[in-house]
């Protein structure tokens, strides 16, 4: 995987190899990957509730380095599958902006609800391209 846009992921990535590697930890499908990956977003998800800074941030961490493990189970690059994730979401905003242009409005002024028309709009059009 090319990881040179980010040291810290070619060291997550490693240190998971690794561990995978020694250790009997290492899970069997990426299935159980995913199902870890949803168990760090319901602890962000009690974090928020309690508004606790510091917890906050140690569980978006968790939930970062999860999904690296997810995505190395998956035969994912991380870094180019954020860089495009990345040029996706630059994309679809264009468009959203377009749209929002041809009703004479800007995508600051509209509400969350059009702004979610526009934004399945905008994705309807790049899958359709």
């Amino acid at each position: 995987m090319d990881t040179s846009g980010s040291d810290i992921v070619k060291e997550v990535l490693s240190v998971q190899e690794e561990v995978d590697g020694n250790t009997k930890y290492g899970w069997k499908r990426p299935e159980a990957v995913a199902s870890k990956v949803a168990e760090e977003l319901g602890e962000l998800c009690e974090a928020l509730k309690k508004g606790d800074s510091k917890q906050l941030e140690a569980e978006v961490g968790d939930i970062l380095f999860s999904v690296l493990n997810l995505a190395r189970y998956c035969g994912v690059d991380p870094v180019r599958a954020l860089r495009e994730a990345k040029s996706r979401f630059e994309r679809r905003v264009a468009i959203a902006r377009e749209l929002a242009a041809r009703e004479h409005r800007r995508l600051e002024e509209l509400s969350a609800a059009e702004l979610d028309r526009l934004w399945e709009e905008a994705k309807l059009r790049l899958r359709n391209t």
